[in-house]
This record gives structure tokens, C-alpha cells and sequence, in this order.
């Protein structure tokens, strides 16, 4: 179901988890608000994040990300963020956060590509591969492969998600249905629950 379809016209913020300001709900956010209906991905899936946080974060580094220290959500009470960053030979900017709980357990990540400079639209097909590896390192192979492959249908649209197991999957356009970067989002009920409604 789109965001529009839900009936909020308040876009996704660039860095969802992050320490932006200002009351733009993410779309996990307003999931939680509009009570947006469990559509699952073919069979149910056992509930939370395939890793450890620190061992995805690990693997992103290695790939060549530069990853900063957490910071205070400011999505979520008592949730940090670490968000990595990697341009590729393209000069696409490539992002994944990692949103982790009190315990340190993952309850959110999200993804994205930016186009290069000049590029004020980024073809899917261009997001396609860092994404679907992002969903992944999250959900583990079985399940991630499921996520991408409904991804894949959706990605480029200004927001559509659904559930796999207990786990959400958004993925959507930059704030304004901008289409030179596109997101890909996965958040645990926890993380819904702590996560503020939009105002």
C-alpha cells in the first residue's frame, strides 16, 4: 500500500533512525500510525534480524564504508544509529544505517543510493544489487531474497511496503518523491513501537 494510499502526505525523511530534525514521520512511523495491514511475503518467517549489529557493520566496512560512531536516534527513544557511506565508481553515494536497541540488537536498518551529480534520476535497476545485498545482510539469505524480489516490484515508487514475518520492508523515494535516491527500510515491532507517531 503507498504512503498516499494510506492517506499521509508527509514524505520519508533522507536518513530514516537519524538524528535529523524536524517532524517528518518515517515510513515505518507512519506504518505504525495508520495501521497499514500485515501483507506477508509467501510463508511466515521466523521474527527478527539474521545478525548480530556489529558484525553487519563489520561486513560493511570491509566492503570499503566508512562508518561513523552511533548517535542518539531521534526516531526512537533509547535506539542508536550507525550509518555508513561508500561513493562507488559511479560516484553513486551508497548509505546503510544500522539502528540498534539498549541491548544492542538491531530494531531498524535502511539503505540507499544517491545518483551522482547530474543524475536527477536514478534508474532502479542502478539500486538494485546494493539493496538487495543490504536486505540481505539484515534478513539473511532465504528471507532477504524474498524481500528483494518484492522490492524489486516496487522500488522507484514514492513508498509501498510490506511484512515479512514480523519484520517490515519499506522502500520509497527521497523526501518530494525525489527519484535520484531511492531507500530500502526493514524495522522489528520493537522498533515500531518505540518509534513516535507522525504529527
Amino acid at each position: 500500500m503507498a504512503l498516499a494510499a494510506a492517506g499521509c502526505a508527509t514524505s520519508p525523511p533522507a536518513s530514516p533512525g537519524s538524528t535529523a530534525q524536524g517532524p517528518v514521520a518515517t515510513p515505518i512511523q507512519t506504518l505504525r500510525a495508520t495501521g497499514l495491514e500485515s501483507l506477508p511475503l509467501g510463508s511466515p518467517a521466523p521474527s527478527g534480524f539474521a545478525f548480530d549489529p556489529a558484525d553487519v557493520i563489520g561486513y560493511y566496512t570491509t566492503l570499503g564504508y566508512t562508518c561513523g560512531d552511533p548517535v542518539p536516534s531521534s526516531q526512537a527513544d533509547g535506539y542508536v544509529v550507525t550509518s555508513c557511506r561508500l561513493v562507488d565508481a559511479e560516484g553513486r553515494t551508497r548509505t546503510a544505517g544500522f539502528v540498534i536497541d539498549a541491548d544492542g540488537r538491531l530494531g531498524n536498518g535502511y539503505a540507499s543510493v544517491r545518483g551522482a551529480d547530474g543524475e536527477a534520476y536514478l534508474e532502479p535497476d542502478a539500486a538494485l544489487d546494493p539493496l538487495a545485498a543490504f536486505l540481505g545482510a539484515m534478513l539473511g539469505g532465504e528471507r532477504g531474497a524474498e524481500a528483494a524480489i518484492w522490492m524489486k516490484e516496487h522500488l522507484g515508487e514514492a513508498y509501498a511496503a510490506r511484512t515479512l514475518g514480523t519484520i517490515t520492508v519499506a522502500t520509497y523515494t527521497a523526501p518530494g518523491d525525489d527519484p535520484s535516491e531511492l531507500f530500502v527500510e526493514v524495522a522489528d515491532p520493537a522498533y515500531v513501537a518505540a518509534s513516535p507517531a507522525p504529527t
